[in-house]
C-alpha cells in the first residue's frame, strides 16, 4: 500500500488565487501538494504571505480552492464540506471567542454542534479545561470578556480537541500562550499523534519545529520549496542548522537585504 493510499491529508496541486484591488491578482498558493499520514505532526514553516493560513482554511473548508483539491481522511472539502469539517478541528491564527460567554457555555455550544450528549460533553470540557490550566477550569463559568489572549486561545484548543477527531488544523497555536500552557500543549500533540491523530500546524517557531513535528512544509511565495523531516531539510539544505536551512529555503536572506536596502534608503532621505 502506497503511502497515498493511507494518508489522511492530501493536498494536489492546490491554487488559490485572489483578486488584486487593482486588477492586479495575488496567487496565494501556486500548485502545493503534500501529504500527512496517521501519527505524523506537519508543520507549515515560510515567511508572513508564504500560504500558511490559507493552506489551513482550505482544508478546514472556510476558503475554496481556485484550482486542486485537498482531502480529510478521503473526503474532499470542496465535493463533500460536511463531512470533512467533522473530522477536523481547528484553530485559526487569529481566533475569537464569544466573549460574554463563559468558556463552559463556548464549549457547551461547540459540543451540541457537533453532536455530543450532554454527559460527554461536560465530562470532556471539564477535563480539556483541566488539561490546559487549572485556573481556567476555576474560572469555566466566568465571562471571557476579561480574560488574557492566553486563555482565550486555551479554550479554542479545548474546543477544537472536544468532539475527537481523526485531524487537527492550528494556525500558530503557540502564540499567546505561556511556558506552562506550551510545554501542556506539546505533551498533548504529542499523544495525540501517539495515538494515530494527524496534527498541521503553522509554526513561526523553529525550535517547535525541530522539536515537535516529524515533517515540514516549506512555503516560499505560495509554492512548496521543501517537505521532508527536520534532518532531511538539513541534508537538503547542506547547513548545519535548522535556523539556516530555513532562511535559505524560505528566501529569508532576501528580505533581509531587501530591509536593508530600504533601511538604507530611508537613512540617505534623511542627511
Amino acid at each position: 500500500m502506497s503511502a497515498a493510499d493511507t494518508a489522511v491529508i492530501v493536498v494536489r496541486d492546490l491554487w488559490k488565487i485572489f483578486p488584486g484591488r487593482t486588477f492586479i491578482r495575488r496567487d496565494a498558493l501556486q500548485g502545493v501538494t503534500f501529504s500527512l499520514e496517521p501519527g505524523e505532526i506537519g508543520g507549515l514553516l515560510g515567511r508572513s504571505g508564504a500560504g500558511k493560513s490559507t493552506t489551513l482554511k482550505i482544508l478546514a473548508g472556510l476558503l475554496r480552492p481556485t484550482q486542486g483539491s485537498a482531502s480529510i481522511d478521503v473526503w474532499d472539502v470542496v465535493v463533500w464540506p460536511t463531512e470533512a469539517r467533522r473530522r477536523v478541528g481547528y484553530v485559526p491564527e487569529s481566533g475569537g471567542v464569544f466573549e460574554d460567554l463563559s468558556p463552559l457555555e463556548f464549549l457547551t455550544l461547540v459540543g451540541r454542534f457537533h453532536g455530543l450528549d450532554p454527559e460527554t460533553l461536560r465530562e470532556r470540557s471539564t477535563g480539556l479545561l483541566r488539561r490546559f490550566d487549572v485556573d481556567l477550569l476555576l474560572r469555566k463559568d466566568l465571562p471571557m470578556r476579561e480574560f488574557s489572549r492566553g486563555m482565550k486561545q486555551e479554550v479554542l484548543l479545548a474546543a477544537a480537541l472536544l468532539h475527537d477527531p481523526p485531524v487537527f488544523l492550528l494556525d500558530d497555536p503557540f502564540q499567546g500562550l505561556d511556558l506552562v500552557a506550551k510545554a501542556a500543549l506539546r505533551d498533548l500533540l504529542r499523544r495525540l499523534a501517539g495515538e494515530g491523530k494527524t496534527v498541521l500546524l503553522a509554526c513561526n517557531d523553529l525550535e517547535v519545529a525541530r522539536d515537535l513535528c516529524t515533517r515540514l512544509i516549506v512555503l516560499r511565495e505560495g509554492k512548496v520549496a521543501a517537505t521532508g523531516t527536520p534532518s532531511e531539510m538539513l541534508r537538503a539544505s547542506g547547513k548545519p542548522t535548522l535556523e539556516e536551512a530555513f532562511a535559505a529555503l524560505a528566501d529569508v536572506g532576501d528580505a533581509l537585504r531587501d530591509l536593508d536596502g530600504l533601511l538604507q534608503g530611508l537613512k540617505e532621505r534623511a542627511t
